[in-house]
């Protein structure tokens, strides 16, 4: 009897050892075979789906300072390049004959104010009297006058007095009756009152005058140009000692209150998944800094070009760009028009059609065998996984299979 346990145990027992071990390192084999360039994990990670693009670095807004009067640029207080704060005083405007433009405008304005004031108020009795009193006398001295040139004109038609003396007596009663007509005027300015047109009328010259003023005063304290805001000098177009007119352009001033922005336009394929608001990032040509930006704005109009069609867009630039900015410089942006984070992902390669599915190759127990997947948002480089696997199982590219 225990002969024959021991022959059942080397004839049967043996071999089953065997075959267990053997399949044991079949299956290790089998595992050890494929590359780990071949394999890939189901992991957790982001998916963030993008819009590429290029195109260029410019400032939002650019004002081009004019001289506010004709004269001499005296002098300039900036350098091209230069960052300057708001309120700097930039350039200066020399000219000699608005001073004398400016003292008669303000000599207007005084005449129109006193003849308003002199209009508005009341007739005065005792301005009434002293009035009729001058008319009187001046009536009483073109009388006189006249009188006097008739006589002289028989004596000197008699031949007793000269030409000459007649016609300076000629002149007294031009004189004569110049006065009286002032005399009158006065007088009839003094005892009635302006009608509502005259004082209208009048009303409306001061306020020519005064904002005549008010403009002449403007341009000459505008002389001495301050920035408008925190800016930097980009351009200077005028030289010291050069002759300017008003609203020649004399530097431009880039606008740093304001953000810059990039400039750039989507192809029609893009333009539906970009909205105002989203995120993006952007890297300029020759720069290793990467900045944060927004997209500001998307036309609604497409422009032709290379013979496609594209929306041009611009990005609002978030943080401050190191060193000097280059307006014009190429960049690159990325728009960020979908995210999901905390996810089931697997790389793209990974993921393939068989029998008119989408699914993986999943290795489990040693072997392989295809699974299909629920699959969600993909990126460049990895796809979301919404079924079919778990966290952590591995799966492996089909050539994989055959090579082992």
């Amino acid at each position: 009897m225990t002969f024959q346990k021991k022959s059942w145990f080397l004839w049967g027992g043996i071999p089953t050892l065997l075959l267990f071990f053997s399949v044991g390192a079949w299956v290790r084999s089998f595992r050890e075979s494929v590359a780990p360039e071949l394999k890939a994990v189901v992991s957790r990670g982001s998916i963030r789906q993008v819009i590429q693009g290029g195109g260029t670095l410019e400032a939002d807004e650019i004002k081009s300072v004019q001289s506010p009067l004709e004269g001499t640029l005296k002098n300039i207080f900036v350098h091209s390049g230069d960052r300057i704060r708001k309120g700097k005083i930039i350039f200066e405007i020399g000219n000699d004959h608005f001073k004398q433009d400016l003292a008669l405008a303000r000599a207007q304005y005084d005449q129109a104010l006193l003849e308003w004031k002199k209009m508005k108020n009341l007739p005065n009795e005792a301005a009434m009297l002293e009035a009729k009193n001058t008319l009187e006398k001046a009536k009483q001295v073109l009388q006189e006058t006249e009188k006097e040139v008739r006589d002289k004109k028989d004596l000197c038609e008699k031949g007793f007095i000269s030409q000459k003396e007649l016609e300076d007596a000629q002149n007294y009663l031009s004189t004569a009756k110049t006065e009286k007509d002032i005399a009158f005027s006065r007088w009839s300015e003094v005892s009635k009152p302006s009608s509502q047109e005259d004082r209208s009328l009048k009303k409306a010259e001061l306020s020519k005058k005064k904002m005549e003023l008010k403009n002449l005063k403007a341009q000459w304290k505008g002389r001495r140009f301050k920035s408008p805001f925190k800016a930097w000098v980009v351009d200077i177009s005028k030289k010291v000692n050069e002759e300017v007119g008003r609203e020649d352009p004399i530097l431009s001033l880039v606008n740093l209150e304001k953000p810059f922005v990039v400039k750039g336009a989507l192809y029609e394929s893009d333009v539906h998944e970009v909205r105002e608001g989203e995120k993006a990032w952007i890297k300029m040509t020759g720069s290793r800094q990467r900045l944060k930006a927004e997209v500001t704005e998307v036309s609604p109009m497409a422009q032709s070009v290379g013979g496609g069609r594209k929306f041009p867009m611009k990005l609002r630039v978030d943080g401050k760009i190191r060193g000097v900015p280059r307006l014009g410089v190429a960049v690159d942006y990325e728009i960020f028009v979908q995210e999901k984070q905390n996810v089931l992902t697997l790389p793209l390669p990974f993921v393939v059609h068989e029998e008119s599915q989408r699914g993986a190759w999943v290795l489990k127990g040693g072997k392989a065998r295809f699974v299909p997947l629920g699959l969600g948002l993909s990126d460049d480089a990895k796809i979301e996984v919404m079924g079919g696997v778990k966290e952590g199982e591995e799966v492996i590219l089909p050539r994989a299979r055959v090579e082992s």
